[in-house]
């Protein structure tokens, strides 16, 4: 299946994207009235609207060089998808790198709501520092 699959299930796409980094693919699910609404540290931004939340997504993630998931998991309920995902991207100094969940509420095949919650970017060296300090079972 990819993205484009008019005849995957909304959770299906949802999964699909977010494990592609082609979270702009996301838009065409997207209710008319979508409420698109993310937390980052210190920073909070709510959308309303298919474009809206569409334009914003695109420019986070265009902003990304060479993004890539490299870590999902998904919890798909009748009416909602949670997905928990791992990005990753060049940056100047090396592989920069952001861990996000994103609850997606359902009506039908539309997204209504999405949510995201993200760490925030960790650099090359906020990882390094990471791993050398903390204990990390899975990466």
């Amino acid at each position: 299946m990819r993205s484009g699959d008019a005849t995957a299930t909304t959770a299906d796409w949802i999964v699909e994207c977010m494990s592609n980094a082609d979270i702009g693919a996301l838009a065409p699910r997207y209710a008319a009235n979508v409420l698109l609404d993310v937390c980052a540290p210190k920073w909070r931004v709510q959308l309303q609207g298919r474009s809206a939340a569409a334009e914003s997504l695109a420019e986070d993630v265009a902003r990304l060089p060479n993004v890539r998931t490299t870590w999902s998991r998904a919890t798909v309920a009748d009416d909602s998808v949670v997905v928990e995902y791992e990005l990753r991207w060049d940056s100047p100094d090396g592989e920069a790198l952001s861990r996000a969940v994103s609850i997606f509420r359902l009506d039908g095949a539309e997204i209504v709501e999405h949510r995201d919650y993200c760490c925030g970017v960790w650099s090359p060296a906020d990882i390094e520092k990471n791993i050398a300090e903390a204990p990390i079972i899975h990466w």
